[in-house]
C-alpha cells in the first residue's frame, strides 16, 4: 500500500477513535446528569409522600375549628388556603413555597395549642398534634435527605467541564427546599378572645 494513503488512513483512524471516546464521555455524563436528576425527582416524591399526610391531616383540624378564637381561626383559614395553594402548585418550586407557608401557619397553629390549656385538653386535637408531630419529623428526614440530592446534583452541573455539557443538554439547578423566615423565626403569639 501506498505510504500517503496508510498516512491518511491512520489519520483518520486517530480522528474517528478520538471522536467515539469523547461521543462515550457525553453519553456517559448525559446519563449520570439524568441519573441525579432522577434521583432528586425521586426524593422529592417521598417529600410529597409526607406532605400529604399532613394535609391528610387538616380534616381532623375541622372536627374542633369551632372552639377556635378570632385569631386561631384566622390562623386555622390560612392553614386551609395553604393546603389549597399547594394542591394548585404546577411545579416543584412552587410546591416547595407552598409547603413553607402552610409549616410557617401550622406551626403557629401548634404554638397557640400548647398555650391554650383548653385546646390543648381536647382530645382530637391533641391526636391530631400527636399525629402532626409524627409528620414533620417525617418531613424534616425527607425534606433532609432531598437538600442532600439536591446539592449534590447542583454541585455536579456547576463543576467544570459539567457546567457547559449540562447546559447544553438543558440541565439546570434545583432549587433547595428550604423553610421560609417567617418558619425560621420565633413564634409570638396574642391571643384576643371575642
Amino acid at each position: 500500500m501506498n505510504k500517503g494513503l496508510m498516512a491518511a488512513l491512520g489519520c483518520l483512524g486517530a480522528i474517528v477513535l478520538f471522536g467515539v471516546i469523547i461521543a462515550v464521555s457525553l453519553i456517559g455524563r448525559y446519563n449520570g446528569y439524568v441519573t441525579a436528576s432522577k434521583a432528586v425527582d425521586g426524593q422529592w416524591a417521598q417529600v410529597e409522600n409526607q406532605l400529604k399526610r399532613r394535609f391528610d391531616l387538616i380534616p381532623n383540624l375541622n372536627k374542633v375549628a369551632d372552639k377556635f378564637t378570632k385569631q386561631e381561626r384566622a390562623i386555622y383559614d390560612k392553614i386551609i388556603e395553604g393546603r389549597k395553594a399547594y394542591s394548585n402548585a404546577l411545579t416543584t418550586d412552587g410546591k416547595v413555597q407552598a409547603a413553607s407557608q402552610f409549616s410557617s401557619d401550622l406551626s403557629r397553629l401548634m404554638v397557640i395549642v400548647e398555650k391554650n390549656p383548653e385546646l390543648k385538653s381536647d382530645g382530637i386535637l391533641r391526636d391530631f398534634m400527636t399525629s402532626l408531630e409524627g409528620t414533620e419529623n417525617r418531613i424534616a428526614v425527607e425534606r433532609m435527605r432531598y437538600n442532600e440530592m439536591v446539592t449534590s446534583y447542583n454541585t455536579r452541573i456547576a463543576k467544570f467541564p459539567d457546567k457547559f455539557i449540562a447546559g447544553a443538554f438543558g440541565f439546570k439547578e434545583k432549587q433547595l427546599f428550604q423553610i421560609s423566615g417567617a418558619e425560621a423565626e420565633n413564634i409570638q403569639v396574642e391571643f384576643d378572645k371575642e
